[in-house]
């Protein structure tokens, strides 16, 4: 299972997009374009013709036409938080690998729990993978709810599986083809 080593060229009014072909269904599930370089089959993710994605090849297959999309990306998301207990923030270790044909990804968070005990206190969450904060929010008991950067796309390498720190946060990692044409605010590779 993997990227083939050669692409499919389109030329269009000049312009040429490169379409990446895979060695597997699996990776471009249905429906997709079979084709054959000498004996080896490929194939190419379709898609609907208004995808971001789309390249300007059309197929029609079993009555409908689509878009010949210029790479694979799945749409997704992966949800975690962590425990809390009367205002105990404890640290949760949690594995996300990234799938593959995604090289960035979408956080966003919101603090778990406001519970910080008969103290007045701070309270923060966040994600951390080593010395990089993918995302966070603080809680200043003086001034409300600090928006730190808790809303970020991260550029992630594919396949690879990151060890998050969660404290006191509820997050969601989201990705799509949307999400992999977006300028990255944090760099995690």
């Amino acid at each position: 299972m993997a990227l083939y080593s050669k692409k499919l060229h389109i030329r269009k009014a000049g312009v040429v997009a490169d379409i990446y072909l895979y060695t597997t269904t699996t990776e471009v599930g249905s429906p997709c374009l079979t084709l054959k370089d000498g004996t080896t089959s490929v194939y190419a993710k379709l898609g609907i013709t208004t995808d971001g994605n789309a390249s300007s090849l059309k197929v029609r297959k079993n009555g409908t036409t689509y878009a010949v999309l210029k790479q694979s990306v799945s749409t997704g998301s992966f949800s975690g938080k962590s425990p809390s207990s009367n205002g105990i923030y404890p640290i949760k270790y949690i594995n996300f690998t990234v799938p593959q044909n995604v090289t960035k990804v979408s956080i966003t968070g919101e603090l778990y729990s406001f519970d910080c005990g008969d103290e007045m206190d701070d309270i923060y969450g966040r994600v951390f993978v080593g010395d990089v904060c993918w995302s966070s929010k603080y809680y200043d008991y003086r001034g409300g709810l600090q928006d730190n950067n808790a809303n970020n796309v991260i550029s992630v390498t594919s396949g690879k599986t990151y060890i998050l720190e969660v404290e006191n946060y509820e997050f969601t990692i989201s990705w799509s083809a949307e999400i992999e044409k977006m300028t990255p605010t944090v760099i995690c590779l």
